[in-house]
């Protein structure tokens, strides 16, 4: 189940790369979010990887999130960046500087992305 979750997600990215709805990809993150919870609570995935793989949603979620008018953003920006700090500093052992260049900010995002993408695929393999 860990391998088949993992495996979602990454089509996941591999849609919203190729240009196809975010509502979509928002739909199926929720789908694996739900996924993920069940797969926990029937013994399918220890509760570390799913702690890390619900962090990497809930990372995907974030900085693939709309917010068209930015109704939210003052409430949301600071959440954001606290979650993204530590995840770029725990995926990567990087600073991540949320008031820095965009440009910087989403390549850091996206190295600690893959990065935390490639352990939890090794990671699933060890669970089957």
């Amino acid at each position: 189940m860990a391998t088949e979750l993992v495996t979602r997600l990454q089509q996941t990215f591999e849609k919203l790369g190729s240009g196809d709805s975010a509502c979509a990809a928002s739909e199926e993150l929720g789908d694996l979010t739900r996924d993920a919870e069940g797969a926990l609570n029937t013994g399918q995935l220890t509760p570390a990887f799913h702690a890390r793989l619900k962090r990497l949603l809930l990372i995907v979620r974030l900085s693939t999130y709309s917010d068209p008018g930015g109704l939210l953003a003052p409430a949301l920006l600071p959440f954001a960046n606290k979650e993204l700090t530590a995840f770029v500093r725990d995926a990567t052992g990087k600073a991540f500087n949320p008031k820095g260049p965009v440009s910087e900010q989403i390549g850091m995002v996206a190295d600690a992305t893959a990065t935390e993408m490639t352990s939890l695929q090794a990671a699933a393999k060890q669970l089957k």
